[in-house]
């Protein structure tokens, strides 16, 4: 992970934004119960969110039967960001909720 954000701030223009997106812990059926609120409480979002509920079921599938995700938790991230020199470091939940996260962080314009 350090070399993929080391090498990320490389590649990044002066001021230029990473983004990672990762998962902290995983929780299976939190898509299915999501899915199912997001029915009662608002049926026309919850059509036209269904390819999405739909992909993260089939990411799921692997994870059920056997998987080798590496959870990271968010602290780790923002140290790894911080000692490769990202400034502007802030972690946030994603849609998905406390399973994954968004930690974004800028690269000096120097």
């Amino acid at each position: 992970m350090q070399r993929l954000i080391s090498e990320a701030k490389r590649v990044l223009k002066k001021g230029g934004r990473l983004s990672l997106v990762y998962v902290q812990t995983v929780a299976y059926t939190k898509g299915v119960s999501d899915y199912k609120l997001l029915i009662k409480q608002k049926p026309l979002q919850a059509i036209t969110s269904t390819p999405f509920y739909l992909a993260v079921a089939l990411m799921n599938l692997p994870m059920k039967l056997k998987t080798n995700i590496i959870h990271y938790k968010k602290e780790y991230i923002e140290k790894l960001m911080s000692k490769a020199g990202f400034k502007n470091i802030k972690t946030t939940s994603t849609y998905y909720g406390k399973t994954t996260l968004l930690t974004t962080g800028q690269k000096p314009g120097e």
